[in-house]
């Protein structure tokens, strides 16, 4: 019988299950495949091809006793945005970076068309630089969750599968699990506000991957702003044997994350051993928050208390399961190195880093305490939070009230609402709801997050976030995707039907559809006056039993792409991506 513990804030904290569960694989198109581009640093402007979402710098150290990671600077990088370039980057050591390679944490391209990289420390090896873009890709298939109104509502965690980890990229044999013996915080030093979490979590997997040379992942756990806890290095499911296709249950099909992290053994003791701190891997638990802590330059933030409170909820209920205080001092033991440090570390307590950064870094003790805590009170429930107002997709413009509703058994102190992942209000009474105003004039057209943070009398936290679209008339969505075949000879064609209708119901004529087959081909239509156009594949061999087709934009004069809206209403597909078989 294995011991389950739910790692994650929600409803329910430090709660015992017994999970048995089998593995059930579930294959659907919906996220993109990373394109990457690498290049020894060179002088000149570099032109990658494709819009830049992450970028990162590696080169190998010169030796051990000196190292250019120590050095006072790492170079530095500046961006290029419809001909107009940027100030320079400041590169900050990646939180993870191990022994004999120096690598930046991933610098956020913000869809940048080229870059320039200067000031690397004399004397380093091989210099080289990997743009990444996460978004733009063609749509692949793999072991994914679906795509559909069901996916990814969990609001507290995300398996690799709804991250849409590529698990042809990390070693198909995994490597030796190990008792836990103790736990360490870092910052993955990319940029702070991230819009795109899951997409930040996709270029670090593949820079870890390939770049660094890893297995996999080198965290096991990571955190974004708003509290979410994202699946790290890959453990297989709890409940079975090391195999690669076992995976851990999707957070969006009733999965809690107990098996993140952990494999399965006899008593459910053992983790996957990580890549997040040289020498000291095994059985440390990595758990990484999205962004910068450092003190230094502009570039460095405090951490969300979001993002803190879930770090606490895993670390408590690491301690539980591994009868690990949190207080307490370990003698840390692997096959080659000892050491004496607290059982909650950061990374800087291993090796000579900046990670998880100062900011971060002197909020252990509070952190450490706050754990115990939660230990040692495991019946006290995280509050419950919901953001009432405005609606999940809404159109606002103007001063806007925000509206949360916030419960806890033991009382609510404080509702913080950010903007962004920026601080926009906060409410500390409550006595006419929890509520503050926002004056949508101050920011940009176009999508924005809107989120509440609730605070009980424990000092836990919950998060709940909405999306909504400022300064537009309304959005515009797929409505119905309907899809057919014909045969030719030794081949067939596949065509889809593409509906687009606007927020107010009716269709919408002159919208440019765009879509990407699951064969890598583009496709284009734009709709008539019924709001319909088609998009054809022709030429596709008999051996081909089907093709998947994924719309990856609409555009129309004066509405703004509202995905998460696309419906079907004959259920043939989810409104974005439909599966066309051969005649």
């Amino acid at each position: 019988m294995h011991r389950a513990i739910r790692i994650l804030v929600g409803t329910t904290a430090l709660s015992v299950v017994l999970v048995m569960m089998p593995t059930v694989a579930v294959y659907a198109v919906g996220v993109p495949t990373t394109m990457s581009y690498r290049t020894p640093v060179t002088a000149g402007p570099v032109v990658p091809g494709f819009p830049i979402d992450h970028l990162g710098v590696v080169w190998d150290e010169p030796g051990s006793s000196t190292a250019a990671g120590d050095l006072p600077g790492h170079g530095s990088v500046r961006l290029r945005h419809g001909g107009a370039w940027g100030p320079w980057i400041p590169l900050e050591k990646d939180g993870a970076s191990g022994a004999g390679l120096w690598a930046s944490g991933l610098v956020a391209g913000d869809g940048a068309d080229a870059f320039q990289v200067r000031g690397i420390p004399a004397g380093v090896g091989a210099p080289r630089t990997v743009a990444l873009n996460t978004s733009d890709g063609p749509l692949r298939a793999g072991h994914l969750v679906p795509v559909g109104a069901a996916a990814l509502d969990s609001d507290r965690c995300r398996s690799r599968a709804e991250w849409g980890a590529d698990e042809s990229l990390r070693d198909r044999v995994p490597a030796n699990p190990f008792p836990a013996q103790v736990m360490t915080l870092h910052h993955t030093a990319t940029s702070n506000g991230d819009t795109d979490p899951a997409g930040t979590v996709r270029a670090i997997y593949e820079y870890h991957t390939v770049d660094n040379g890893w297995d996999d992942i080198g965290y096991h756990y990571l955190v974004s702003e708003d509290g979410t806890v994202f699946e790290g290095a890959w453990s297989g499911q709890l409940g079975a044997t090391w195999q690669q296709d076992t995976y851990s249950r999707s957070c969006s099909e009733g999965g809690d994350g107990a098996d993140f992290a952990h494999v399965s053994t006899a008593d459910d003791s053992d983790v996957a051993r990580g890549a997040h701190a040289g020498g000291y891997n095994t059985g440390n638990i990595g758990i990484a928050l999205l962004g910068t802590f450092t003190q230094r330059g502009r570039s460095g933030a405090d951490p969300q208390p979001a993002a803190v409170a879930a770090a606490e909820q895993i670390l408590a209920e690491n301690s539980a399961r591994h009868g690990i205080d949190p207080e307490g001092t370990v003698d840390y033991a692997n096959e080659v190195n000892q050491i004496t440090v607290d059982a909650i570390s950061g990374h800087r307590d291993f090796n000579a880093t900046e990670c998880p950064g100062d900011r971060l870094y002197a909020m252990l003790p509070q952190i450490r305490a706050d754990v115990a805590d939660l230990v040692a009170s495991p019946g006290d429930s995280p509050p419950s939070v919901t953001v009432t107002s405005p609606a999940d997709g809404a159109q606002v413009s103007g001063t806007v009230p925000v509206v949360a509703d916030a419960t806890d058994d033991g009382g609510v102190t404080r509702v913080d609402f950010d903007v962004d992942g920026q601080p926009l209000a906060t409410d500390t009474d409550g006595a006419d709801g929890w509520t503050a105003a926002w004056d949508t004039t101050v920011v940009a057209d176009g999508a924005h997050t809107v989120s509440a943070t609730a605070t009980d009398t424990s000092g836990q936290t919950s998060t709940h976030a909405v999306g909504v679209v400022v300064g537009v008339a309304g959005t515009v969505h797929v409505g119905d995707l309907d899809g057919a075949s014909t045969s030719s000879g030794g081949t067939w064609t596949a065509r889809v039907t593409v509906a687009v209708a606007a927020n107010t119901g009716g269709p919408v004529a002159g919208a440019e559809v765009t879509g990407r087959w699951s064969t890598g081909d583009s496709a284009g239509c734009v709709t008539g006056a019924d709001g319909r156009c088609t998009l054809d594949l022709a030429g596709i061999r008999k051996r081909t039993g089907s093709v998947d087709l994924g719309v990856t934009g609409v555009a129309a004069d004066g509405l703004v792409y509202h995905q998460a809206a696309n419906s079907d209403p004959e259920s043939d597909s989810d409104g974005t991506t439909i599966t066309v078989s051969k005649p």
